[in-house]
């Protein structure tokens, strides 16, 4: 593709590198969302949403370096944080949904839901960094029993 057809599409390449991220988290955001729909309450959504997340990491490890590594090359550090806080709130924002919903129907104890969504995000995120970074040192299936218990004893009336 030349320079002049991805220019005018694209106002520079810091939109490019936009729409990049976008569209590699889309595919990882479909699966998870799919994986999670599959599940009828509340709360196996929420561990669902887990075994989804690392699943697809474990499966897709270079997705999250081309993420890390495209976030590098957008401008200033302004605008990277934009992308990601947009990209993580939208998230927290759907485990917030899950989780409202679930203390709504009385399946999930009333618990603080904005720190239960950032915490279950955190710890999403951070396992992804690691298994990303370190392939094959992680062993995902043990970390997911493991959070799912954190998560149970949480959530658990």
């Amino acid at each position: 593709v030349s320079r002049g057809v991805l220019f005018y599409y694209f106002d520079g390449k810091r939109e490019i590198g936009e729409n990049t991220v976008r569209e590699r988290l889309r595919s990882y955001s479909d699966y998870v969302r799919d994986r999670v729909a599959r599940k009828r309450t509340n709360k196996t959504q929420l561990m669902e949403f887990i075994d989804a997340c690392l699943d697809y990491q474990n499966d897709h490890p270079e997705v999250y370096i081309e993420y890390i590594e495209l976030l590098g090359c957008l401008g200033d550090a302004g605008e990277k944080y934009r992308l990601t806080q947009s990209v993580n709130q939208r998230t927290r924002n759907w485990l917030v949904e899950i989780i409202t919903a679930g203390q709504a129907e009385g399946e999930i104890p009333r618990v603080p839901v904005q720190p239960l969504a950032d915490v279950i995000q955190g710890i999403i995120d951070g396992m992804m960094e690691m298994t990303a970074m370190e392939p094959g040192v992680v062993d995902v299936g043990e970390c997911k029993k493991l959070v799912r218990r954190m998560l149970a004893s949480v959530i658990e009336s």
